[in-house]
């Protein structure tokens, strides 16, 4: 059976399941309000990924055509985009999960320039009301900072890049593959950090190897 039809089977299936059974349980105001989180519901793409070219905040230019060997997610979100924020902390544990695994994380910025960003940082290092217990917020901090050696984070200035994967609907993930080719598509906010998240995404590697 081609891997691709496979991969369609097992991700409806696993998608199916997931519609059924829900959310599984999290501890209150672990890493903040759960509500607004939306199942996986995994939309299944098979088209080759726009090639883009953006800065990090310290102005080394990233391209995708350069991360070709790898999985790349690319995640669009904003700082004026309230599920993108409560979706961050759970790509920071996402990020971890993957350490030492051939993926590489874009979380590509809507906003009109780093500044934003860096503002954001602030209120998360000063513990603001702007975020929910603001002590599992640390990681997030470090990664926006560029801590996180497998996370780049990006500028879309105009939101060119995101036109061009016709994203409107903030948060958006993408699942690129080491040939460049768009493989999965995510709307709306996820608990990446949820073991069955985990698993997911580690399923849908495996079966693209």
């Amino acid at each position: 059976m081609n891997r691709w039809i496979h991969m369609l089977f097992v991700g409806l299936g696993i998608g199916f399941v997931l519609a059924i059974v829900g959310f599984p349980t999290q501890k209150a105001n672990e890493l903040g309000p759960r509500q607004g989180f939306t199942l996986l519901d995994p939309e299944l793409l098979s088209s080759a990924a726009y090639p883009f070219g953006m800065k990090e905040m310290d102005g080394e230019q990233i391209r995708l055509g350069d991360l070709k060997g790898q999985y790349v997610v690319l995640n669009f979100w904003a700082t004026w985009c309230e599920p993108c924020l409560q979706e961050l902390p759970h790509l920071a544990r996402l990020a971890n999960h993957l350490k030492g695994r051939p993926v590489k994380l874009l979380l590509v910025s809507e906003d009109e320039d780093f500044k934003a960003i860096a503002a954001f940082i602030k209120e998360i290092e000063k513990g603001s009301s702007v975020v929910q217990a603001p002590e599992k917020w640390q990681e997030t901090g470090r990664m926006l900072e560029g801590k996180f050696k497998n996370v780049s984070i990006l500028l879309d200035e105009g939101q060119r890049v995101s036109k061009r994967y016709g994203s409107f609907k903030f948060p958006e993930t993408y699942l690129i593959d080491p040939e460049g080719m768009l493989r999965v598509k995510f709307t709306g906010p996820k608990l990446w950090g949820q073991r069955y998240a985990l698993e997911f995404l580690d399923g849908l590697i495996a079966i693209n190897k």
